[in-house]
């Protein structure tokens, strides 16, 4: 009989102690992911929000003067403006925009003088983008961004312009060229 409680005993310490083994992995494992979640939290609260987007044809005269317009044959290139709101959540540093602009075929835009290549989204899928624009963010008070494009030949129709930060689209509008 003593012998038999001495196995048993011998025989519970051992699966004790495996079982305390696993409780510390899973321990370890829950740990990291609650980590890694706040990480993912803090990083899509530091995402920027944009307001008071607007897109205009512009049209250069001669004297330097620029007209507004929304005839696709007189545009000489296309001003895209907007503010990124303060966001507590963010730091005051260089972000990097990636602006898409789609013609009405469909197709990326691709200017003069643009960075245009590829990005990689939140949601695991890749985005093509026409630009990618350096701003300068404070994040107490939120910075303006203007940025225009030069040496397109516009085509009338719909342009839609997406733009992505930190992995996520935080800007679409829409201007339709006659």
């Amino acid at each position: 009989e003593n012998k038999k409680l001495t196995n048993k005993n011998t025989e519970l310490t051992s699966e004790n102690s495996h079982l305390n083994e696993q409780k510390k992995t899973v321990e370890s494992n829950l740990s990291t992911e609650k980590e890694n979640h706040q990480n993912l939290i803090k990083e899509t609260n530091s995402t920027l929000s944009i307001s008071n987007y607007t897109i205009k044809g512009l049209r250069v005269k001669s004297s330097g003067k620029e007209v507004e317009t929304t005839r696709a044959r007189r545009i000489d290139k296309v001003r895209v403006s907007f503010d990124l709101d303060k966001n507590l959540n963010a730091t005051s540093e260089t972000k990097e925009l990636y602006v898409s602009i789609y013609k009405p075929s469909g197709e990326i835009g691709k200017f003069k003088g643009a960075d245009a290549g590829e990005t990689t989204l939140r949601s695991g899928s890749s985005v093509e983008y026409s630009d990618r624009v350096k701003v300068n963010y404070n994040n107490m008070s939120g910075s303006r961004v203007n940025f225009d494009w030069i040496d397109y030949d516009f085509p009338k129709g719909e342009y839609k312009i997406d733009i992505y930060q930190n992995g996520y689209k935080v800007g679409q509008n829409v201007i339709t060229l006659r």
